[in-house]
């Protein structure tokens, strides 16, 4: 058994002894995940591996805690007398899981400029290190890309607060409140480190248009208190698709660094990041909801999520490399998108 997969088997059979009745096990897991029998089936075998966010999600509905999979390991492990210790090694112990999150959960904003000045921190310090990286499965425009253009970053912060904290403020009255954290010279240190760090980003044909949802979800809902504010909104949006053109075409970004964007062909659910320096991950992020992130830097997960990461990419296209035509249908679809929202909009509003 490879060592990697080791965590996700002992997941679902740790699943499997706890509630004793596969028909209700397998119903539950399938309405969870989002998935039909089949796919569900290729995880439990270890033919398809979890994604991060799946595995947390497992692990919470069915209250499994990592040291109820580490004692599974152990006890394996000295079950089955493996070749490592019988040649002089010993097995490797599994540590708890090094996971953390900052709870974005007050109105007073202090924990938003907690978490930005953190993911601040973080890029910078990837960026000074030597052959750094950034793997990024993403199902929504990553905030990375976002920071470069102001609104639409906040605009995404807004949107997390809207569903999770308070579901009556605006957008305006938001950037009223956050002003003061002065939030932009943060945006522009992270864009900064982002263009120059080398990444893999696996993209969808929704990840862009849920941005747009997202924005025209609002102006049917009534959350901008000025029509300029989504008319600026919309103008951001085609500065970004401006702004992907080269890194599609050339696999270049605006500091010089690579970037080997790939087109999914499916759809994606749920977003990864893994960040490292040369072959090595340091830290992995997944995502919960919107803005939020678990992060951690345990090996055994780490090592797990790469192998997430690589699966998806070999079913996916890398565009630098595609054909003319195929990045021309990309670049269209983006450019049909944010037209076909900006109709929208601005139409209900004649």
């Amino acid at each position: 058994m490879q060592p990697d997969i080791d965590i996700q088997l002992i997941l679902f059979q740790i699943i499997e002894e706890k509630i004793n009745d596969p028909d209700r096990t397998t119903a539950e897991m399938m309405e969870l995940l989002c998935i039909e029998k089949r796919s569900l089936r290729n995880r439990q075998r270890g033919t398809t591996y979890l994604t991060g966010p799946e595995f947390y999600r497992l692990a919470r509905h069915f209250d499994i805690r990592m040291y109820d999979i580490e004692r599974q390991l152990q006890q394996r492990a000295a079950a089955e007398a493996r070749p490592e210790k019988l040649s002089g090694f010993a097995p490797q112990t599994v540590l708890s899981i090094d996971s953390s999150y900052i709870p974005l959960l007050r109105l007073e904003f202090t924990d938003l400029q907690q978490y930005i000045e953190a993911l601040c921190e973080e890029m910078e310090t990837l960026a000074s290190r030597d052959s750094p990286w950034v793997k990024m499965v993403c199902s929504e425009v990553p905030l990375f890309h976002l920071v470069g253009f102001e609104q639409l970053a906040f605009f995404k912060i807004f949107m997390y607060y809207h569903h999770i904290v308070d579901e009556r403020i605006t957008f305006e009255e938001f950037l009223r409140k956050v002003k003061h954290f002065d939030l932009s010279l943060r945006f522009r240190t992270i864009f900064e480190s982002y263009a120059a760090i080398g990444s893999e980003e696996i993209w969808d044909r929704h990840t862009f248009e849920k941005l747009l949802r997202l924005i025209d979800e609002c102006y049917v809902y009534g959350k901008f208190e000025q029509q300029e504010t989504v008319e600026g909104l919309l103008a951001e949006v085609d500065e970004l698709v401006k702004y992907l053109n080269p890194i599609i075409l050339e696999g270049k970004k605006i500091k010089g660094a690579w970037i080997e964007l790939y087109d999914f062909e499916s759809v994606m659910r749920e977003g990864i990041t893994l960040m490292g320096v040369g072959n090595k991950p340091k830290k992995a992020f997944f995502t919960l909801f919107m803005l939020q992130n678990v992060s951690t830097t345990h090996p055994e997960i780490l090592s797990f999520l790469e192998r997430v990461f690589h699966a998806i990419l070999r079913r996916s296209n890398l565009m630098v490399k595609s054909s003319s035509r195929l990045k021309s249908k990309f670049l269209n679809l983006l450019s049909e998108q944010a037209m076909q929202y900006r109709n929208k909009i601005l139409k209900s509003h004649e």
